[in-house]
């Protein structure tokens, strides 16, 4: 099959999958959102524009882009630290960021950039993607037991979780701890209709259920505009972005984190989805850099955060049976459907499911079977891996990145 005019005519299957998809995209990019310290609207947003966009400029076949969990530390910390602790200031000071790394992944596709990804030990994303989950694990941490975090950093948000527990919400934590249960319970069931629900939209209507079952407080429920296009939509605040010259450095770590893992991640992972593409076709590397690029760009000036292609998207496209990139388009409609009609009930979707969800990626990205696969590979390859999961915990990712390169 094929993308473009042509692909139109698979419309059945690619529709039905971008349903699928689109059921699978509410959670996971609501807590993507929220892992980022972005609005939970931000999420959907992004997972809509990079909807309206790669059909027409993606370089990819089955491949489902959108905000992926991989960018959510890089952006927390970028937020934190341009908004100097105002997470709103930081936000939209982000988004101006975001547009930058847009402009910079184009020019980077006028020099065959794409192809550089190639030279990047594979030991090395191994390692930046365990580093990631275990990021994600510990800044759900708050979330996951129900109270106000004051750390930032992952050492601090691993220390300070337990003296929480004993003052967490019994609710919160009764959620989460189901929904976490669930995710992994679920997979392993024989039981037919549940193999044919997605495991994360069964999770969220449970965490739903268990929310008003609890009539837990508005605190801990996702908070999504009434009217997303009237109170959803937030632009670049560039007049905050240059006013002061002190935050030129951070501007540019930033520029250069976002840039650098987005392209890093995404290639990595349309190169995975094309090994499982029942069609066996061939992605565009450096088409799919460009429409990165220009999805940036307008997902910034709505309020949308980093796009990039999602590896559990992706495989559920797969299953799902769809065969084109118009299901990234049909997932973005159904999205849009979902924001206008059901909007009420995201609204009563708990932090703590979302908390849950996160929770369960990040061990899919960093678990035990991770570091054993690595290990089998070699001592070489799991110094490789080991230094840059350490570097980027203790540092950031682009510290971890280099460290990892660098051994």
């Amino acid at each position: 099959p094929e993308n473009g005019i042509k692909g139109l005519k698979h419309w059945r299957q690619d529709m039905f999958a971008g349903f699928i998809v689109a059921l699978v995209s509410v959670p996971l990019s609501l807590g993507i959102a929220i892992a980022s310290g972005a609005p939970p609207i931000a999420g959907i947003f992004s997972e809509i524009i990079a909807g309206l966009i790669f059909p027409f400029l993606g370089g990819a076949y089955v491949t489902i882009s959108g905000p992926a969990a991989g960018l959510a530390p890089v952006l927390f910390s970028s937020i934190t630290a341009l908004g100097r602790g105002d997470m709103e200031v930081g936000y939209r000071m982000v988004l101006g960021v975001i547009m930058f790394a847009g402009v910079v992944q184009i020019a980077l596709t006028y020099f065959k950039a794409a192809r550089l990804s190639y030279l990047i030990p594979r030991s090395v994303v191994q390692g930046m993607l365990a580093a990631i989950g275990l990021l994600i694990m510990a800044k759900q941490i708050p979330n996951f037991l129900g109270y106000k975090s004051s750390a930032h950093e992952f050492f601090g948000l691993i220390a300070e979780g337990p003296g929480h527990i004993l003052n967490s919400s019994i609710a919160v934590l009764t959620i989460s701890s189901v929904c976490l249960a669930l995710l992994f319970l679920l997979p392993k069931s024989r039981i037919r209709w549940i193999k044919w629900m997605p495991a994360h939209l069964f999770v969220v209507l449970v965490g739903i259920a268990l929310g008003q079952l609890f009539h837990i407080a508005p605190q801990f429920l996702v908070d999504v505009p009434a009217n997303p296009l009237a109170g959803g939509l937030v632009t670049p605040d560039f007049g905050a972005l240059f006013s002061d010259a002190s935050l030129i450095p951070t501007i540019i770590i930033a520029l250069l984190a976002l840039t650098f893992v987005d392209g890093t991640e995404s290639l990595a992972t349309i190169h995975a989805v094309d090994q499982i593409d029942p069609f066996k076709r061939k992605s565009n590397p450096h088409r799919t850099l460009f429409a990165m690029g220009v999805s940036n760009i307008c997902s910034s000036l709505v309020g949308g955060l980093t796009i990039i292609p999602g590896i559990i998207k992706s495989s559920t496209n797969i299953v799902a049976g769809g065969r084109t990139a118009w299901v990234n388009f049909y997932n973005a409609v159904f999205l849009i459907l979902f924001l206008l009609v059901f909007g009420e009930l995201i609204r009563m979707i708990p932090v703590a499911t979302l908390a849950a969800v996160l929770m369960h990626i990040g061990y899919k990205l960093a678990g035990p079977n991770k570091w054993s696969h690595v290990a089998k590979l070699g001592p070489d390859q799991f110094i490789v891996f080991a230094t840059t999961v350490l570097a980027t915990v203790c540092t950031d990712l682009l510290v971890g990145i280099a460290c990892g390169v660098l051994v």
